[in-house]
């Protein structure tokens, strides 16, 4: 539990050690609005401590909620992210919401398409001492044709 929430968190480390914190908020796989209305209180809660953001992206579409032709099912969408620069961390909210409608006992397709996380890391700390793989030269485009 993270104040009213339920939430899963994993750290990460890199060579450097300890460079991020990521936190899956729990969410209502079926309903839209709930998983917009958390990310905008979580939003709201972190610029009350770390000021406005300093990105704000966010696309919404999809269908009504009133939609109900359960042999058409389709999704409402949602991506919603927000980020603060807090020297020497970064914080990143993001939701990417996907939610089938109408909402049945009988979805076309199920499972867990929605996730809400919270991210902060710092960027001094993301390397690695493991080389990175050696590039293959792509072919000339004349070479294919």
């Amino acid at each position: 539990m993270l104040g009213e929430d339920s939430v899963a968190i994993v750290y990460s480390f890199a060579d450097s050690g300890f460079w991020k914190v990521e936190i899956d908020f729990i969410l209502d796989q079926n309903n839209f609005e709930s998983q917009i209305e958390n990310f905008r209180r979580i939003e709201k809660n972190l610029s009350s401590i770390y000021g406005p953001p300093k990105n704000i992206n966010q696309k919404e579409s999809g269908v009504s909620s009133s939609y109900s032709n359960i042999l058409n099912q389709k999704f409402s969408f949602a991506t919603y992210r927000s980020s603060w620069d807090i020297t020497p961390a970064i914080v990143e909210l993001y939701l990417n919401s996907l939610v089938l409608n109408p909402v049945t006992d009988l979805p076309v397709f199920s499972g867990d398409f929605s996730f809400l996380k919270l991210v902060y890391f710092n960027p001094d700390f993301m390397h690695s001492s493991l080389p990175l793989p050696d590039q293959k030269p792509l072919p000339s485009i004349f070479d294919i044709y």
